[in-house]
């Protein structure tokens, strides 16, 4: 059975595009988000953005509502368990509002000089 994390809330802050050099010699990049969630008791938490998955930064406005779905990592470490930020793989933002990607639906003028954006045929 699979299951997908997933978090609706307003994103508080949006950081600047990281680039890390890992011990192996490889660069990854990385992005940071801050989001709160939660009404009568709001909490700001950090989701991280890796490598191509930093384009998704690009949807997010701050201040607007998102859904985003991520996975959680944990390790070993000096025998406790440490948890790292959730990692997004996939973000969601309210549709009603055309982001940067999305264009206006196109207004047709009818015959009687009214427009629409259904299609004229």
């Amino acid at each position: 059975m699979t299951e997908q994390l997933s978090v609706t809330g307003t994103i508080k802050t949006i950081g600047q595009l990281q680039s890390i050099q890992t011990r192996d010699g490889n660069t990854i990049t990385k992005q940071e988000i801050l989001l709160t969630i939660g009404d009568k008791y709001p909490q700001d938490i950090p989701f991280e953005f890796f490598n191509d998955k930093t384009q998704l930064v690009n949807k997010l406005t701050q201040g607007k509502q998102a859904q985003l779905y991520f996975n959680l990592k944990s390790f070993v470490y000096n025998d406790k368990v440490r948890m790292g930020s959730p990692q997004v793989w996939r973000v969601e933002t309210d549709a009603a509002q055309p982001t940067n990607n999305q264009a206006a639906a196109p207004s047709f003028q009818n015959a009687d000089g009214s427009t629409t954006t259904d299609l004229p045929f």
